[in-house]
């Protein structure tokens, strides 16, 4: 996997600097949790299992991925989203959400397509009406407006991707046990999904749309790699975030002696699919 840090450091010390991302992230996933709550149970196992399955992952593993500098902003976004819930005044905070993704966009153009998500999620949060779009559309232009400003051509700092090479670059870079592995993790999330979403729809309704939310965000992401499939290594580890919070959800929902054995299966099984996939590359 080509790293963003190439060449400018050493093969090592890129693992190194991504080990260290990861357990930030991981920290960001947590403190989001504590803050919010959308986990009903105490646990630690969807932190557990976000490092578990982003560390062995050979993305991450062999190089800085990009997707843990994006991951970690849209868990930031996220953060002051959820905060947003019920404050029907605070537009101020639909304005930082918006633009968080619009600089974001400046380095990650495809995060651009998180706008209209997030935006969603502005509404979910109980805030309506034309002032809340109007400062998420002020919060998308400033700081476009700001580049274009400093640039003189907002499109010198604003690359859109090469969708005429993406499909030679996904096939330069495919291989069955890496997509096995990308399959894995999907379907893993998606049927934690949907065996929790009935109990789900039980619960507060704060924490009940701070879930729908994370769902609706797990939804666009598998969508936007669909559209940028060259690049799906750097959605992948948000999709790891929130497989793991659904994997929470279900081993404090459903409480079963010898849980463990279920755990231990999907640990072997995603293992297998990373030496496979290192094997591969090699």
């Amino acid at each position: 996997t080509k790293s963003v840090l190439q060449p400018a450091m050493s093969p090592l010390w890129q693992r190194v600097v991504s080990m260290m991302a990861v357990i930030v992230v991981a920290q960001s996933l947590f403190l989001l949790n504590k803050k919010y709550v959308f986990i009903r149970e105490n646990t630690m196992l969807y932190i557990s299992l976000f490092v578990f399955t982003t560390m062995v992952n050979p993305c991450v593993a062999t190089a800085f991925n990009l997707g843990l500098p994006l991951t970690l902003i849209l868990l930031a976004a996220t953060y002051v989203l959820f905060s947003l819930f019920r404050q029907s005044h605070n537009r101020g905070g639909v304005f930082l959400v918006m633009a968080m993704l619009s600089a974001t966009s400046l380095w990650q153009p495809s995060v651009l397509l998180y706008v209209p998500v997030f935006l969603l999620g502005v509404m979910q949060m109980g805030l309506y009406g034309m002032r809340s779009i109007l400062a998420a559309a002020i919060g998308v232009a400033a700081p476009l407006w700001v580049a274009y400003a400093l640039s003189g051509n907002v499109l010198t700092v604003f690359h859109l991707p090469d969708f005429s090479s993406m499909a030679e670059q996904w096939v330069a870079g495919f291989s069955v046990a890496r997509l096995l592995h990308t399959v894995f993790i999907v379907a893993l999330g998606t049927t934690f999904g949907i065996i929790n979403a009935w109990t789900i729809m039980s619960y507060s309704n704060r924490r009940r749309s701070y879930n729908g939310f994370l769902n609706l965000l797990a939804v666009a992401t598998l969508l936007i790699m669909a559209v940028d499939f060259a690049n799906t290594d750097k959605y992948i580890i948000l999709i790891n975030a929130l497989t793991a919070i659904q994997a929470a959800h279900f081993f404090t929902i459903r409480k079963f002696a010898k849980d463990y054995v279920v755990i231990i299966a999907l640990i072997v099984v995603d293992v297998a699919l990373s030496v496979a996939t290192v094997i591969n590359i090699l």
